[in-house]
């Protein structure tokens, strides 16, 4: 997986998506300047809930966003496997696409 700072990896997958960055922010809950301050590399720390509700918005794992920035190491591992029986069985990918698919349910509560 290439390796890329924040900034560049919202922006990217953001384009990917053809969203705007007041889009971005709509969907993520979060206000567009803060989607554009960690786009212009002005807020390289946002808290734990921001990277998941944009990861979310983004349809990417929250996994994916931590490892691709080199945060996986900083932030608590999901705990999914210890509420869900045959959970500690699926491999890192299948846990991330269960824990894809919550954040889904929970974003269409919205």
């Amino acid at each position: 997986m290439e390796k890329m700072t924040l900034a560049q990896f919202v922006k990217k997958k953001r384009e990917e998506k053809n969203y705007s960055i007041r889009e971005l922010a709509e969907k993520a809950g979060v206000s567009h300047s803060e989607i554009a301050r960690i786009e212009k590399g002005e807020r390289t720390n946002p808290s734990a809930s921001m990277l998941r509700a944009i990861a979310t918005a983004l349809f990417v794992p929250i996994t994916e966003l931590l490892e691709t920035v080199g945060l996986a190491d900083t932030m608590p591992k999901p705990i999914i496997a210890a509420h869900i029986n045959g959970a500690q069985d699926l491999t890192v990918e299948e846990r991330a696409e269960v824990e894809n698919y919550i954040n889904y349910l929970i974003s269409k509560r919205r």
